[in-house]
């Protein structure tokens, strides 16, 4: 009996061993520093974490990416072979797959965009990919720096060891220690890195917490030595010219062993933070007179702190804006006439009621934002200038802006939201100090986890759409504008590469008159949806439905829209604040004449959206829409929109910047006016004055930014504004004064 039980005992005990020690592979984020407050991991499916969230010692899983900004990095270890990564700053680094995990048969992992150094375990059978945008760098027990900047160079150094590199075309180099290869060169060979190059990869790559002589296989001290030992091969020196009868000779740099030179001049890391907290702009603006009641050119010398702390984030605006003595207040710029430096002290006249609001109101106007989250997150918030208004599908607002006149006018909007697996709120206000349009969203998807088909509810409400300043009498009985949806969605495919969401949203607005307005009385004006007083008549009603999601790289929406009446889908765009009037006296002519053919229209239209964004490089988008009316030849054509926005990252080109722009009208011009030509379109000086390109149906907004240097950059901003009807640009022309 002894001699069966003890083979079954070692059986069980090597079992046991094996299971203890057969760890599963992961990859572990050991330390990381978050200079930017804005580093985040992206897991794969497609949500977005701050890293804040995973903390040292937490894995990162296979499919995530972990993403850095200016002055970011990040030290990873694998687990349980040892090899250690040190993630760049401005990096795309992915784990896509870990040998021994699942069905992998090798480490690989891919970096988009930015630089990273990897001190790779010697062990038998470990096999490494590291993937750029075009190129594969095969490893084994090997120390390396790869850097990519897409379109640019793919570099591959190695300090240490073999690399097998492979370029887009299929041709593979073997590079050994102290040689590079670019794989986006004409040329695709090895060479020896010259001094600036060595300097620019080895720059930021040093292990600050994890040490190389812990990785298996390598001991640091060797490594240096290894290096010291090729410094000066004697075949590699030569006999380069004879002066005098006497030769001279030359010796070749040695790979691996970067060449002594004098270090550049770094700015202190202490300078760099203060000013990139400060965020200091001096420069020129364009921007509207209140005086004059046209634009001017002002001086400017405006402070912008920022802080950030986790999730909340905070940055201030201290505007000085001048035109000749910046130090002599009465010559600062009023935004709407407002002294916003006073605190109510220019108020003392007007009572303590007016001196608490005038100085509440300049407070607000101090500040930029103040955010906390955004709206994947369970609770978010945002109070401040805030350029997308979007609640649930957009189909009552999308893309509404409060800062669309800024700085010639500010406003402190507020955005906040709660998401649960099972329902949410979100709510805004236009302007904080003076709320003039606010509502609210609610969802709920009550089969979940189970099933995600959601159900949602808005309103929204403009309650000054005649614009009426404080005080000033009304013309059209002073309106209030009420708008409520429904809407459902279901996901259909919700992964990282695939998503498709169906959705469907019916939308309508009533109206409540404060005055009498020509037969119109005051109250609700339920003829606006049901004329005759029937609920089964329903018009002046709008039906949004379609489908958006991810397709590869691209994001897309494409949606199906109709209208009954002088019903819009969106109520609430980019232009609303300049359009509302408008509507207010649309709205009255039809109220006094419901039955009139002219509002018996209905109309069908679609609109496309593709978007695009490489991480680190830029991104693009654009969408359009496009209306038109059903079985009424010869009426005019609804606008149309056109948005579109394109961008560069910084540190892919010297320059960075964007530009956007945002266009209704921009084809049915030419359709409603066979006269119209391209050349009296874009012109200021010919052409009908509501037929020109840049009228108030047009916002644009750009800039474009120099780097000098760490702290110092130039720009050059353009905004339109719109002030009592007239379209002009507003420029700016700035120092940077930040990190």
């Amino acid at each position: 009996m002894n001699n069966k039980i003890l083979p079954i005992l070692i059986v069980f005990l090597l079992g046991l061993t094996a299971a203890v020690f057969a760890q599963t592979p992961t990859v572990v984020v050991e330390y990381y520093e978050n200079s930017s407050g804005e580093m985040y991991v992206r897991t794969p499916d497609g949500a977005e974490y701050e890293v804040d969230q995973f903390g040292f010692g937490e894995e990162l899983p296979v499919g995530a990416t972990i993403i850095t900004l200016d002055g970011d990095y990040a030290e990873l270890r694998m687990d349980p072979n040892g090899t250690i990564i040190r993630v760049g700053e401005n990096t795309n680094f992915r784990v896509d797959g870990l040998q021994g995990r699942g069905d992998a048969q090798q480490n690989t992992f891919s970096v988009a965009v930015g630089k990273f150094k990897a001190v790779v375990a010697k062990q038998d059978g470990a096999r490494y990919t590291f993937r750029s945008s075009t190129a594969v760098m095969g490893v084994r027990g090997t120390t390396l720096i790869g850097s990519s900047i897409p379109g640019v160079e793919e570099i591959a150094y190695v300090i240490d060891g073999v690399v097998d590199y492979t370029n887009a075309a299929g041709q593979t180099l073997v590079l050994g220690t102290g040689q590079a290869a670019n794989a986006l060169a004409a040329n695709f060979v090895a060479f020896q890195p010259s001094a600036d190059l060595l300097q620019n990869l080895q720059r930021g790559m040093d292990f600050v917490r994890l040490r190389i002589d812990e990785v298996p296989g390598y001991i640091e001290e060797v490594i240096e030595e290894a290096v010291e030992e090729e410094a000066v091969p004697e075949e590699e020196e030569a006999v380069v010219e004879e002066e005098e009868g006497e030769p001279v000779a030359e010796v070749t740099e040695a790979p691996g062993k970067e060449p002594e030179a004098k270090p550049e001049p770094e700015t202190p890391e202490w300078l760099v933070k203060a000013m990139n907290f400060l965020g200091l702009e001096l420069g020129t603006a364009t921007m509207y007179d209140y005086e004059t009641g046209e634009p001017a050119t002002w001086a400017k010398a405006i402070i912008q702190p920022k802080f950030a702390l986790g999730k909340l984030k905070v940055a201030l605006y201290l505007p000085i804006i001048y035109q000749e003595d910046m130090f002599n207040p009465k010559d600062w710029y009023r935004p709407e006439e407002n002294n916003e430096w006073s605190f109510g002290v220019d108020k003392l006249d007007d009572g303590w009621d007016e001196v608490a609001l005038d100085a509440l109101n300049d407070l607000f106007l101090k500040i930029r934002y103040i955010e906390w989250g955004d709206n994947r997150d369970p609770f978010f918030f945002k109070l401040g200038n805030i350029a997308n208004f979007s609640p649930g599908h957009g189909s009552i607002m999308r893309n509404y802006a409060n800062d669309s006149n800024f700085p010639t006018e500010r406003k402190i909007g507020l955005n906040l939201g709660v998401n649960k697996e099972k329902g949410g709120l979100e709510l805004m206000v236009n302007d904080a100090a003076d709320p003039e349009i606010f509502g609210f969203r609610i969802h709920a998807r009550p089969f979940a986890p189970g099933a995600k088909l959601g159900f949602g509810f808005t309103a929204l409400a403009d309650i000054n759409p005649e614009r009426l300043e404080f005080g000033e009498a009304a013309m059209l009985g002073n309106p209030i504008f009420l708008n409520a949806g429904l809407d459902l969605d279901q996901p259909i495919i919700e992964r990282d590469a695939l998503s498709l969401i169906l959705f469907a949203d019916v939308t309508s607005m009533i109206p409540y008159f404060r005055e009498d307005v020509g037969s119109i009385s005051s109250g609700f004006g339920w003829d606006a949806v049901w004329p005759d007083g029937n609920p089964l008549d329903w018009k002046n009603w709008g039906l949004d439905a379609g489908i958006f999601g991810k397709l590869l790289i691209l994001d897309y929406r494409l949606e199906f829209l109709y209208s009954d009446g002088i019903a819009q889908t969106p109520f609430y765009g980019p232009q609303y604040d300049l359009q509302s009037p408008t509507k207010v006296v649309e709205l009255v002519n039809y109220l006094q004449n419901p039955t009139n053919p002219l509002y018996d229209v209905q109309r069908m239209g679609v609109y496309g959206e593709l978007g695009y964004t490489l991480d680190k490089v830029f991104y693009i988008t654009g969408g359009y829409n496009w209306n038109w009316p059903i079985d009424k030849a010869g009426e005019d054509w609804p606008a149309d929109r056109l948005k579109l926005e394109f961008g560069l990252f910084k540190d892919l080109l010297p320059v960075y910047g964007s530009i956007g722009l945002i266009r209704e009208g921009l084809a049915t011009v030419f359709i409603n006016d066979s006269s119209m030509t391209l050349r009296t379109f874009f012109s200021k000086e010919t052409g009908p004055a509501e037929h020109r390109f840049f009228d108030e149906n047009l916002i644009l907004s750009g800039e474009l930014v120099y780097p000098i240097s760490p702290i110092l950059e130039l720009a050059v901003e353009v905004k339109s504004n719109v002030i009592g009807g007239e379209w002009y640009p507003s420029w700016s022309i700035l120092t940077r004064l930040n990190g």
